[in-house]
């Protein structure tokens, strides 16, 4: 199997392996055919290949054998910050994969290889990466898709997940969400650090990814851009937000204005 090179947040799919099972070409709007429709039906004919999406953004599912081994989309964390982010690998670890797989070979072998990176790990943050991609694509649109049968992903297809799985996990993400919205109604929001706890408040424990997100806040920038900076999901960074609001350590600007 010839394999091109990925670079950047997105990352190049490459050739075909073999042709797809389904009858006629899978592509079409999802206007028209929900996402998590589309995914089930490549899914019970057990695809190969990659499922492009376009629209404002560009956005990829990769699948092995009905399974789902990753969603990526330009928007989100690169892969170097899922990994690196998250701790499974030091940013020297990584360079050192990615030269590796540069001589050929999969990324994830890469890691688990010269990266020195242990296999659970490395499978928690892909699952994570891919639900939290997911969460986003599920929001109804109508952007574009193409199936791509038999191309493979650089990153490499050795960790692959039951698409019922992940849908069932977004959607929860999804559910959950819908109650975060009535505090954060839209990645355009800007918050800021309150001046002051609430009365009867003393003192306040945040966690690690929290304390991470707090420090982007900083009056001027929108959930999309500390989503950007702190290189967590869509999905982590709401719901940090939401519970820093909720006791009272940041507020919406917008609250500010007479």
């Amino acid at each position: 199997m010839l394999l091109t090179r990925w670079s950047g947040r997105y990352g190049a799919p490459v050739t075909v392996e073999k042709p797809s099972s389904v009858g006629e070409p899978v592509a079409g709007s999802l206007g028209e055919r929900p996402l998590a429709e589309v995914l089930r039906e490549l899914s019970q004919s057990r695809e190969t290949g990659i499922l492009h999406l376009s629209g404002s953004y560009s956005s990829i599912v990769c699948l092995r054998d009905g399974g789902v081994y990753l969603a990526h989309a330009e928007t989100g964390p690169s892969l170097r910050q899922v990994f690196v982010t998250t701790g499974v690998v030091s940013e020297a670890q990584w360079d050192r994969s990615i030269e590796a797989s540069r001589e050929g070979g999969h990324l994830i072998d890469a890691l688990l290889g010269v990266g020195g990176a242990s296999p659970e790990p490395v499978r928690r943050a892909l699952h994570e990466h891919t639900v939290s991609t997911l969460f986003e694509l599920l929001v109804p649109n109508a952007n574009h898709y193409r199936f791509g049968p038999g191309e493979v992903h650089q990153i490499g297809t050795r960790y692959a997940f039951s698409v019922d799985e992940v849908l069932d996990a977004a959607g929860a993400r999804l559910a959950e969400l819908r109650e975060i919205a009535r505090l954060i109604p839209s990645t355009d929001l800007v918050t800021r650090v309150a001046p002051r706890l609430p009365e009867g408040t003393t003192e306040l424990t945040v966690s690690a990814v929290e304390w991470q997100i707090l420090a982007a806040v900083d009056g001027r920038s929108t959930v999309a851009d500390i989503t950007g900076t702190v290189g967590h999901s869509a999905h982590t960074v709401f719901r940090a937000l939401y519970h820093l609001m909720q006791v009272g350590a940041v507020e919406r600007t917008s609250d500010l204005e007479p």
